[in-house]
């Protein structure tokens, strides 16, 4: 029987397929368990509650990480029709730090279900198991073993974009609109706090939205927060590391 070379290639997956179905278990799926989260890590309390949608945070990240946007972006439904505000719809390859804004009915009240508003900030949550990490085929994505804070180093990226499409929350971004473009995303001002600051989103929160800190401290601040009754916290010291 002669075989055709298209012949060839089908049956030889199929037999590849079935070979690797048939060898493995729901054990060998997992090749390790998670990984846990480092005693000292440092982390980012976002507050909802507490933010005010000033846009201050945006600002200063971009600042902080010598970003010209250039223009000001698309505005946003109509709450910024009159383009006010320079903010980005979302992140994106130079956009590190933005704050959305989520409606319903006539969002007359703040944090109400019906007929209110919130605001959302969204940046790298640095994950405990980083999606973004895992997928890097040349560890240009880092994981500090100590803070458990995500770098990312630029130089050995080769762009394949890998982390854009492990990472389940869309955040490090590709920047198609420049010919050297690169991967972008929250680093959380690893550059400040090599010289003792902290992320800049966090120094200048004026309400304690965005707090910054040994992740300890964080949670017990957050159960603070919880336990409190509705309107009694107005503003909180910020935690430093």
């Amino acid at each position: 029987m002669t075989l055709s070379r298209r012949q060839f290639l089908t049956g030889a997956g199929a037999g590849a397929a079935t070979a690797a179905c048939l060898g493995s278990t729901p054990a060998q799926a997992i090749s390790r368990e998670p990984k846990q989260m480092p005693e000292g890590a440092l982390g980012m309390l976002y507050d909802s509650t507490l933010c005010i949608g000033c846009q201050a945070c945006v600002s200063a990240c971009r600042a902080a990480n010598d970003v010209d946007v250039g223009h000001v972006p698309a505005p946003l439904a109509d709450w910024n029709a009159a383009r006010t505000w320079a903010v980005a719809e979302d992140l994106d390859g130079v956009t590190l730090n933005v704050i959305k804004v989520y409606r319903d009915g006539d969002a007359s009240v703040k944090d109400r279900e019906t007929d209110g508003f919130a605001f959302m900030k969204r940046n790298c949550l640095h994950c405990v198991d980083a999606s973004c990490v895992s997928v890097c085929p040349v560890s240009a994505m880092i994981k500090d073993p100590l803070t458990g804070i995500v770098t990312h180093d630029a130089n050995a990226c080769l762009g394949c974009r890998y982390c854009s499409y492990g990472c389940p929350f869309g955040v490090p971004q590709f920047d198609l609109n420049n010919a050297f473009g690169q991967i972008n995303k929250c680093q959380m001002c690893a550059h400040l706090q090599a010289q003792g600051g902290m992320p800049a989103c966090c120094d200048v929160c004026p309400t304690g939205a965005s707090l910054f800190g040994p992740v300890a401290l964080l949670q017990a601040e957050a159960e603070l927060r919880l336990a409190a009754e509705p309107g009694s916290l107005h503003r909180c010291s910020r935690h430093s590391a």
